[in-house]
């Protein structure tokens, strides 16, 4: 009896370690009710507050930069009642769908016994997320395979559907890419109407232009990367043989500050 009562402790420790772990990792959960009003009883503006939290949190680590700008409203709980919810004894998880777009969402609430891991009630709660974000945008129209200029280019908050359309946010690393079809003006440059040309290949015989002091050295090189307009490649002085990097000025020169 007293190994089968030890047991069965470490049965239920494991078993809540589990339970831990699934919720941590499977979902965007919640293991704990944040500020609880009234001692242990959830309260409503503390569970608004975590799945708020949780909801961003939730977001894809690539994806994170996003989440300054994005604004929740019209928040709305499909229960009122709290008063009976003690969370001495419950867990809560909280589950989201397609977090990276704008427009409504439903965070599926499930309150779940600490004492043998079952759904004891399963709510919901409505908001609408907006994101606006300051992003570049052309300032006058763009020919296709025109590659872009500073001046074209400007930027501006707007309402994006998504974080996944590759929206440019600095004006000199959008500098330098290719338009891939026409961009009519106040178009946002993103990864589908542009990219980065590689005009310097590796092995590229090239021209290393160092520039210090005001005064500019030309020495013949070799480019040990491809890179794009305005990217920093590694290069090789085949006078010296060091190895330095150098940013990409044209495809037939590269230039070391």
């Amino acid at each position: 009896m007293k190994y089968k009562f030890k047991l069965n402790l470490v049965t239920m420790f494991l078993l809540s370690v589990f339970i831990y772990v699934n919720a941590n990792n499977v979902y965007a959960s919640e293991t704990a009710a944040g500020k609880i009003k009234g001692g242990n009883f959830l309260s409503s503006k503390s569970l608004k507050n975590n799945i708020i939290k949780f909801f961003f949190n939730s977001i894809p680590s690539g994806y994170k930069n996003y989440v300054k700008y994005m604004h929740i409203s019209n928040f709305k709980l499909s229960i009122n009642n709290f008063n009976r919810i003690n969370m001495q004894n419950y867990f809560i998880k909280y589950d989201f769908y397609n977090q990276g777009f704008a427009g409504m969402h439903t965070a599926v609430i499930k309150l779940i016994s600490k004492r043998n891991g079952k759904l004891i009630k399963l709510f919901y709660a409505d908001f609408n997320n907006t994101i606006i974000a300051p992003v570049v945008i052309s300032s006058c129209p763009i020919g296709k395979f025109q590659i872009l200029n500073k001046k074209e280019l400007k930027i501006r908050s707007i309402n994006i559907p998504n974080i996944y359309g590759g929206y440019n946010f600095y004006l000199n690393k959008t500098a330098g890419k290719e338009a891939v079809i026409f961009i009519p003006q106040n178009t946002p440059i993103t990864k589908i109407n542009s990219e980065r040309k590689r005009i310097i290949n590796f092995g590229d015989i090239i021209s290393i232009v160092y520039k210090k002091y005001g005064i500019n050295i030309k020495i013949r090189g070799m480019a040990l990367q491809a890179g794009a307009y305005g990217q920093h490649i590694r290069v090789k002085n085949l006078e010296s043989g060091n190895i330095i990097t150098g940013r990409v000025k044209t495809n037939k020169l590269v230039t070391v500050n």
